[in-house]
C-alpha cells in the first residue's frame, strides 16, 4: 500500500513517463543548514549562519551538534527560524546569496516556540528556596510565555533510488520532489516534525548568546516517509476537531518512540485488558445485585476501597491520563459507590417539598456480629498500616518532588 510501482524503463516513451533519480548526486550535491537574516520574499536566501554537512549520505545516518549564535531579538523573547537545504555545491558555496532554483530543495522550520516555562512545575517541599509563598505570591498568577528553542532536529531521507511514473507519483511526496533541468529529481528528504515534542524545547534567557542544536539524519524507506506524512495530516485534522495537545502528544509518542511490533503487541494486550476489566465489572455487579446481606463482608474495606478508587481517579484526571485508563477507573468509582449503598442499605426518599433524604437500613444480628469481627481485625491491622502510611508520607516529603 505504501510502496508504489516503479516506472519500467523498457517501456515505450519511458523518458516522457518516468522521473529518474539523479546520478552521482553525492559528488555534486550537499546538505546545508541556514539561519537567515530575514525570511526571503524572493528567490534569494541570505544566511547569517550556515552549516554544511559533507557527511550526508542517503544510506547512512549521522548526528552532529550545531552551535547556533542567538540573535539579539531571539534573546529578547523573539523568534528563530531556519532552512534545511539540499542542493548543488556550487549553489551553496556563497551563504550570503543562495539562489533557490530547481537545483536547490529547501525546507523551512521554526526553531522557536512560545510556551510557559514549566521546568519547575515539580519541587521538593523541604527546599525553602522553592516553597510556594517565599518566591511566589500566594495568589495564582498566569505566567508569561517565553521563547523556547528546539534542541534536536531530525531529517528523514529516502534511502532508495526509485524511478517514479509521472502520472502515479504518491501525493505525499509531490511537495518533496524537485526536478532539475535534465528531468531528474533531487534526493528526497523531509523534516520529521513528529519527533518535535515539548520536552525537546529549552527556555532562552537574555544572557544566553549560543545554544547547541543536535542535527540528525536518518535514512528511511518510502513506506515510512509516506506513513509519517499521512500521520502528520491526521494530527492536524484532529487538532481542528478539538483534540488537545496532551492527547495528540500521547498519540504521537506511541508511533514515533515505539517499535511497530511492540505497538501491535500493546494494542492486543490493551484490548484483552479492557475485555477482562469489563467482564470483572459485570461479575461484580451481578454478585452485588443478588446479595441480600453483608454477613462475612468487611464494610470498612468497602468504604476504604471506594475512597481509594476516587483518589486514584482524581489523580489520573489531574495527570491527563489516557482515556483508555481514565474511563475504566471512572466506572470503577461509580460501582464502588453503588456497592456502598447496597452494603449500608441506603435508600432515597423525597419529602413534601421534593427534597431528597437518605435512609440507612437496620443491620441484622448476623451482620452486627460480622461488623464486630471487622472492627477487631481493622484495629489490629492499623498497628501496621498507620506507621507504613506515615513512613511513606515522610519519605515522599524528603525525597520526592511535587507539583506547585
Amino acid at each position: 500500500m505504501f510502496y508504489p510501482l516503479e516506472c519500467k524503463i523498457n517501456e515505450k516513451n519511458s523518458k516522457e513517463l518516468c522521473i529518474f533519480s539523479i546520478k552521482n548526486w553525492q559528488k555534486k550535491f550537499t546538505l546545508g543548514f541556514c539561519i537567515p537574516n530575514y525570511i526571503p520574499k524572493s528567490n534569494y536566501l541570505d544566511c547569517a549562519q550556515f552549516f554544511g554537512f559533507d557527511e550526508f549520505d542517503l544510506k547512512n545516518s549521522f548526528s552532529k551538534d550545531v552551535p547556533i549564535r542567538l540573535p539579539r531579538k531571539t534573546r529578547k523573547n523573539g523568534t528563530l527560524a531556519a532552512y534545511v537545504l539540499l542542493g548543488a555545491k556550487t549553489q551553496l558555496n556563497d551563504p550570503k546569496r543562495i539562489v533557490l532554483s530547481n537545483n536547490v530543495l529547501y525546507k523551512f522550520v521554526e526553531l522557536s516556540k512560545y510556551k510557559v516555562n514549566d521546568t519547575e512545575r515539580y519541587v521538593n517541599l523541604l527546599e525553602k528556596s522553592k516553597i510556594l509563598g517565599e518566591t511566589e505570591p500566594l495568589t495564582k498568577q498566569e505566567k508569561k510565555p517565553i521563547t523556547h528553542l528546539i534542541t534536536s532536529l531530525n531529517i528523514l531521507s529516502l534511502d532508495t533510488e526509485m524511478n517514479f511514473n509521472r502520472r502515479e507519483v504518491p501525493h505525499e511526496l509531490i511537495q518533496d520532489i524537485r526536478l532539475t533541468e535534465k528531468n531528474e529529481y533531487l534526493p528526497i528528504f523531509r523534516i520529521d516534525r513528529l519527533s518535535i515534542k515539548d520536552e525537546n524545547y529549552q527556555p532562552v534567557n537574555d544572557s544566553q548568546t549560543e545554544y547547541n542544536l543536535t542535527f540528525k539524519h536518518n535514512p528511511s524507506s518510502i513506506g515510512k516517509i509516506r506513513f509519517f506524512k499521512q500521520f502528520e495530516d491526521s494530527i492536524q485534522a484532529m487538532k481542528e476537531y478539538g483534540f488537545n495537545d496532551a492527547q495528540l502528544k500521547e498519540l504521537t509518542s506511541l508511533f514515533t518512540d515505539t517499535n511497530i511490533n511492540l505497538i501491535l503487541l500493546t494494542f492486543i494486550v490493551s484490548a484483552f485488558h479492557l475485555l477482562f476489566e469489563f467482564l470483572a465489572f459485570k461479575n461484580d455487579i451481578s454478585f452485588w445485585r443478588k446479595r441480600k446481606t453483608t454477613v462475612g463482608l468487611s464494610l470498612k474495606t468497602l468504604a476504604w476501597r471506594a475512597i481509594s478508587q476516587a483518589i486514584i481517579f482524581l489523580y489520573l484526571l489531574e495527570e491527563e491520563t489516557s482515556v483508555l485508563i481514565l474511563v475504566p477507573s471512572g466506572i470503577s468509582v461509580f460501582i464502588e459507590i453503588w456497592k456502598l449503598t447496597k452494603a449500608f442499605k441506603v435508600s432515597i426518599s423525597f419529602g413534601s417539598v421534593f427534597i431528597p433524604s437518605l435512609k440507612f437500613g437496620e443491620a441484622s444480628k448476623e451482620e452486627k456480629e460480622s461488623n464486630d469481627y471487622d472492627s477487631i481485625a481493622m484495629k489490629k491491622l492499623s498497628y501496621l498500616l498507620y506507621p507504613l502510611c506515615l513512613a511513606g508520607a515522610v519519605y515522599s516529603l524528603v525525597y520526592n518532588t511535587h507539583k506547585k
